[in-house]
């Protein structure tokens, strides 16, 4: 029964012009988020922060004096960045890194993935990895979000936010909507909250000029929240992620060590231990957790309401056939 309504589904999906993407393999997610050092921590090593303990393990040397801009695909990969190497100029050297099967340190020396362009993209300063394993980034002085596929090596600008400042900290997938989430400059003001994009124009291959969208939306409480100050992530908010079991929402400013916050109500919570004291001294110059893929089905508009009642018979019939056919 399940292979016969399998194939009716794929019948009238395609003549109904969808199309199935199937996105990279993602392996089990566990909940755990990653961090870069700074402060008390060797600023050159990476560490994992288990959210069932609340313990951090430092997982070892990156393999470069001063990783940044650090991402998770759905397989685990790490990738981080060299903001002072790079063929094209500084901070666009890209590196990957793997761990071992108990999470517990990393694997070998780190692998050169690309040297991605600088001209008109400035610097990058934020990195996420994508449900469809692309890598999306934003930078310095730019309100562009960049997407990034290794296999292809294409580099291109998929949205241009508008009506906020141009300063653009970290981002992140929300793994309960796979909307991204970023840390940024609120429109008409100086201080810091979070946006929100939604997950279809950053995978159309269109430059795709997109009004500043508070996460939540217009009347969240993220709307009146201020990240830019001492009472919540100091000077720098530069570090957001998710649970990616759960949703629970993280994020730390730099060296402030990582907090958790609630993502409906905007309130922090307590600091997690062993992340840093709160006073410059500790991990959060970045952070990432495993990106939860997708598979989505497109469809490119609404068809005349004859093309659906057609199909709709025409998977009647073939259900029917199928019936016979596995009674026989």
């Amino acid at each position: 029964m399940k292979k016969a309504f399998s194939i009716v589904a794929s019948s009238v999906a395609a003549l109904l012009g969808m199309t199935h993407f199937v996105q990279p393999a993602s392996a089990a997610s566990q909940k755990e988020i990653f961090a870069l050092g700074g402060g008390a921590f060797p600023q050159d090593h990476i560490y994992r922060i288990d959210l069932n303990t609340n313990t951090t393990t430092d997982l070892g040397y990156s393999g470069i004096s001063f990783p940044t801009n650090l991402a998770m695909a759905p397989d685990r990969t790490l990738y981080f960045m060299n903001p002072f190497e790079g063929t094209y100029g500084p901070g666009h050297r890209l590196f990957s890194a793997t761990l071992n099967s108990t999470n517990t340190t990393l694997v070998g020396a780190p692998t050169l993935v690309a040297d991605l362009p600088t001209s008109g993209f400035g610097i990058i300063d934020g990195m996420t990895v994508g449900p469809n394993g692309d890598l999306y980034m934003t930078g310095y002085g730019k309100s562009q979000i960049y997407r990034y596929n290794i296999g292809s090596n294409a580099f291109s600008t998929e949205v241009t936010l508008v009506g906020g400042g141009e300063f653009r900290s970290d981002l992140a997938f929300d793994p309960i909507d796979l909307k991204m989430v970023g840390l940024g400059i609120e429109p008409g003001s100086t201080d810091r909250t979070l946006f929100q994009i939604p997950q279809a124009i950053l995978e159309d291959g269109l430059d795709t000029v997109y009004a500043w969208d508070y996460y939540g939306g217009g009347t969240s409480s993220w709307v009146s929240k201020i990240l830019n100050t001492g009472s919540e992530l100091g000077g720098n908010p530069d570090g957001i992620a998710f649970d990616p079991t759960n949703g629970d929402l993280y994020m730390s400013g730099d060296g402030t060590g990582v907090y958790q916050y609630d993502r409906v109500t905007a309130v922090r919570g307590a600091l997690i231990p062993g992340t840093g004291d709160g006073s410059l001294n500790g991990l959060g110059y970045d952070l990432a957790f495993q990106t939860t893929t997708s598979s989505i089905n497109r469809v490119p508009g609404p068809l005349p309401i004859f093309g659906v009642a057609t199909a709709l018979a025409f998977s009647r019939r073939l259900k029917r056939r199928i019936k016979a056919s596995t009674e026989i």
